[in-house]
């Protein structure tokens, strides 16, 4: 139905057209009684001619309008003019997220958090009053010009929409960039698939694209039931690696995996909820395989709150070229590495599994040095034992060896190992050490070759990690 300015409908004049979709139109509209302009949503006609269609529409929109958050759009009236359903809302004046990132390409990983934390806070809101968005993406993301915080649009949209005419060749509603797993299957869906979806927006305001697009739609479903999401690379080597196992996370084929909420998901990413015993998630499988850092920011405790983050020591400057880094090489390491029996683990690999005590190491062959240098050295031969003990796995590989061996098993255990074991040596070192991002984006890269049984690609990180552990000053912290 074409409403014209000047027009009334339901009570209200019309005064211009906000934008159309596929349920129908949204005008601005002036409400006399309450002396305020509103969103009008107005019904389509050819879904207002089905019964069933209206009746979905009530019963959602009296279950929409429960949910109280200043980022979920507020419903001020809903009901029916001539057999027209129609919704009066909260008037948002602004732009869709969806036209700011065709514009601007994508966001920074700080100001995408920053924007979607209280988009993440409505979702939840609504999850707990029982609502479910179900077609969560940037389209219905409003960013106010007043520079308050985003709203969320059309929820309840996808429950109405189900089993209309309009949906009968599909057995679910929703935007193909953005659809969940279960969604694509048509099994039950509930908040996690929003969270799914929210994982989604969060990668393309980073990226510039979403995780799953290709080249036609039923590509872009069978990768999102199937595969993992492509590795974000900004250039940050520890935003890089928190953010990608957030998104990992959110992006679990299996629901169970996901975060206990959007709120929990945002946080995650922000550091403001642990690294520690954050699940790693096996993007092959979409199950949990081990704890895993997401970033070297602070520890979850038993009950899921987050315990306090964790400084790392002040960095000291030191004189540098322009585009490299000075980097002191400590004698204890010297000293590790010159006793025979840690050497020969250096060059030849410890076997799968093993651990080696660094710390009595450190403290063995440490002269002159204070406690507090012992202890960042020991984190950072941790690290390089680690890494030479994934190298090794890695080269191990071979092609034809199926996923489910106990090479792949081992080398991707060992994977998750190293990157902890990384983290630690980053958080505990005093300065960047040398290497340590190529190392860390190498490490993601050996993951995905893992994950996609790529044993070429698989030995080539092998070989690249193994060089850059044989490196003079490697993983050395500077001398405070």
């Amino acid at each position: 139905m074409d409403l014209s300015p000047g027009s009334s409908f339901a009570g209200y004049e019309i005064r211009g057209e906000i934008g159309r979709g596929a349920m129908g139109i949204v005008y601005l509209a002036y409400d006399p009684k309450l002396d305020r302009e509103v969103a009008l949503k107005v019904v389509a006609e050819h879904l207002a001619q089905d019964p069933a269609f209206r009746a979905r529409f009530a019963q959602e929109a009296k279950a929409a309008a429960r949910v109280e958050h200043p980022s979920v759009v507020a419903i001020y009236q809903a009901g029916e003019k001539n057999d027209i359903p129609f919704l009066a809302m909260r008037l948002v004046r602004g732009r869709e997220l969806s036209e700011i990132l065709a514009e601007r390409g994508s966001y920074g990983i700080d100001a995408a958090i920053a924007l979607l934390r209280p988009i993440a806070a409505g979702l939840d809101a609504a999850h707990a009053a029982n609502i479910v968005h179900r077609d969560v993406k940037p389209a219905n993301i409003l960013v106010p010009d007043d520079g308050s915080d985003p709203v969320l649009v059309d929820f309840g949209i996808g429950r109405v929409m189900q089993g209309t005419r309009a949906t009968q060749t599909g057995s679910w509603v929703g935007t193909v960039d953005y659809v969940s797993p279960e969604q694509i299957r048509g099994g039950d869906v509930d908040g996690r698939a929003d969270q799914y979806a929210l994982g989604c927006v969060l990668y393309e305001m980073v990226v510039g694209e979403p995780p799953f697009r290709r080249e036609d739609t039923i590509q872009s479903l069978f990768a999102h039931a199937n595969d993992a999401p492509p590795l974000i690379v900004t250039g940050d080597a520890v935003a890089d690696a928190r953010l990608n196992e957030v998104v990992t996370r959110a992006l679990a084929k299996d629901p169970a995996v996901r975060f206990a909420s959007c709120a929990d998901l945002v946080a995650v990413a922000a550091g403001i909820v642990a690294a520690e015993g954050v699940a790693q998630v096996s993007s092959r499988t979409g199950t949990v395989i081990a704890p895993s850092p997401v970033g070297p920011t602070g520890t979850v405790v038993g009950d899921g709150r987050a315990a306090e983050p964790i400084s790392p020591p002040p960095v000291r400057e030191v004189a540098t070229k322009p585009g490299k880094t000075k980097f002191v090489v400590l004698g204890l390491v010297v000293a590790v590495l010159a006793v025979g029996g840690v050497g020969g683990y250096l060059v030849f690999g410890g076997g799968s599994g093993s651990s080696t005590d660094a710390s009595a190491v450190a403290q063995a062959t440490a002269t002159g040095t204070e406690s507090q240098e012992s202890e960042v050295s020991a984190a950072c031969v941790e690290a390089k034992f680690q890494l030479l003990d994934t190298a090794r796995n890695l080269l191990r590989i071979r092609a034809g060896l199926h996923y489910t061996s106990p090479v792949f098993r081992t080398t991707e255990a060992s994977i998750l190992r190293t990157k902890k074991a990384l983290g630690k040596c980053k958080l505990e070192g005093s300065g960047s050490p040398l290497g340590w991002q190529q190392a860390w984006d190498e490490l993601f890269r050996a993951e995905h070759c893992v994950n996609y049984d790529d044993a070429s690609g698989a030995k080539e990180s092998g070989k690249t990690l193994q060089g850059l552990a044989k490196t003079p000053g490697f993983l050395i912290p500077q001398s405070s």
